[in-house]
């Protein structure tokens, strides 16, 4: 076994830094948090919070395999919501509801109803959300 492999977490730490993390980390795991990789182990971490937010400590990266050695991986991805799950199409605009415009939703994207509402809300009903009924 010629060593590396680990995967690392280079933006956590150690729940106890004082602790005797051992010898043979590749330069790649190092300084950082590190799993080293064990024939038949597991390795299962969470990437958001319980309130759904992305946790950067949970950023992390597979440190190359030196020599001879040789890692397997195989990766279970568990959604919190349904994924690439085809959402419902838009609720159909109001009647009379358009944008006169080609560029309306463009520009509408780029924060132009609030920028110049003058022209805006008048010409780019739709895309700026200004008629009667939509929100």
């Amino acid at each position: 076994d010629d060593g590396g492999g680990e995967t690392a977490f280079p933006d956590s730490e150690w729940i106890d830094p004082t602790a005797d993390r051992g010898s043979g980390w590749s330069e790649c795991a190092e300084d950082h948090v590190a799993v080293k990789p064990k024939k038949g182990d597991g390795l299962l971490f969470w990437s958001i919070t319980p309130e759904g937010v992305i946790d950067q400590q949970s950023m992390h990266a597979g440190c190359p395999v030196l020599g001879k050695s040789v890692k397997w991986t195989a990766t279970k991805w568990i959604h919190a919501r349904p994924f690439r799950h085809q959402f419902p199409p838009p609720p159909a605009a109001p009647p009379g509801c358009a944008d006169t415009v080609a560029m309306c939703k463009s520009w509408a994207n780029s924060g132009e109803c609030k920028k110049n509402p003058g022209f805006m809300l008048e010409s780019c009903a739709l895309s700026c959300k200004s008629c009667d009924g939509m929100k």
